[in-house]
């Protein structure tokens, strides 16, 4: 007897049991359309970077990135070194170096055969012409490069005796 209904309420709660099941009547009433409700953000608005009050990253890398923030964002380096005069250890890439004093990155400095040079997310080319276009004016003219200066950070523009672009270097203007 014990068996019987057992198999009696098994085949009752099978999902292969051929008895109507009930579906809720509101699941039938009204519109049975669907909409999909998006909420727009409004667009973010990149400032100009005179407008800006610092220089936060160049080529998407911050003077506050770690070791490993910068082996997460760029992979790792073809080669590293150790500079013994600024106590860095350098990681070097196609496109740029970057310098690292006890995990934190120090400086970086942008090749001139880099693809482009980027500064708080715009992109420019890498010419004397488009980085003081997009820049402006220089907060000092050095002997070797131009010198932009926003809140502690400071972008130099290294160039030739006949100014043609050697490096663009990123870094802390306590360092220089």
């Amino acid at each position: 007897m014990m068996l019987q209904t057992m198999l009696i309420m098994l085949a009752l709660t099978s999902p292969f049991s051929v008895q109507p099941t009930a579906e809720p009547a509101a699941m039938w009433q009204g519109n049975q359309s669907v909409e999909l409700a998006v909420k727009k953000s409004a667009p973010t608005q990149i400032l100009p970077i005179e407008q800006q009050n610092e220089f936060k990253t160049v080529n998407d890398i911050s003077l506050q990135d770690t070791k490993s923030e910068v082996l997460s964002k760029k992979g790792y380096p073809e080669q590293t070194k150790e500079d013994l005069i600024l106590g860095s250890r350098e990681y070097i890439y196609d496109d740029v170096t970057i310098g690292i004093i006890d995990g934190t990155v120090s400086y970086i400095q942008v090749k001139k055969d880099a693809t482009y040079l980027k500064v708080n997310d715009v992109y420019m080319e890498l010419t004397p012409r488009s980085i003081k276009h997009t820049l402006g004016e220089p907060d000092f003219i050095a002997e070797d490069g131009d010198v932009y200066i926003k809140g502690h950070q400071a972008v130099k523009v290294y160039l030739d005796e006949n100014q043609h672009l050697k490096q663009v270097e990123f870094f802390d203007e306590a360092s220089f």
